[in-house]
């Protein structure tokens, strides 16, 4: 009879463990995915920063299979630049408002204005290379302001 009540405790024990362990990934899955709306896309558009915006959907391989390419690249570049996830489920009429037509779509903001829309499932290298080249754009153009004012100071001397 006691041999009986110790199986049935750690069956209990089993259970809650894996429950906890299903919770936490759970929990941890979706902490890491900043899902977002029209509104915070709105909000960081005009804000004339460089913005990445990953629009997928729940239960798309491709989707599933860019994760860790855009998780790689916002440690890498975040501190230049915003990046955002959306489910295109969401929120209704996403889809129309941004013209998204497939996923994964990103796409790339620079100063409100789209740089570049890539559709579909690419390797990371294709996304890295887009960064990268928003990113310089947004150099070059620090680099501009930099020289116009070093000239309207020289002028003013």
């Amino acid at each position: 009879m006691n041999l009986f009540k110790g199986k049935k405790k750690l069956k209990i024990l089993t259970i809650g463990l894996l429950s906890y362990f299903v919770f936490v990934s759970i929990f941890v899955y979706f902490s890491s995915y900043h899902e977002a709306s029209s509104k915070s896309i709105e909000s960081a558009k005009e804000s004339n920063s460089a913005v990445l915006v990953v629009f997928s959907g729940e239960g798309c391989p491709p989707c599933r299979r860019i994760a860790p390419y855009i998780d790689e690249i916002e440690s890498e570049y975040g501190t230049y630049m915003k990046v955002i996830r959306v489910d295109i489920n969401s929120e209704d009429g996403l889809h129309k408002k941004y013209d998204i037509k497939m996923i994964p779509t990103v796409i790339l903001y620079y100063k409100g204005e789209v740089f570049a829309k890539l559709v579909g499932y690419h390797e990371k290298e294709v996304y890295v290379d887009y960064v990268e080249a928003m990113l310089i754009a947004k150099v070059l153009d620090v680099y501009a302001v930099m020289k116009r004012s070093e000239k309207k100071n020289d002028g003013q001397k």
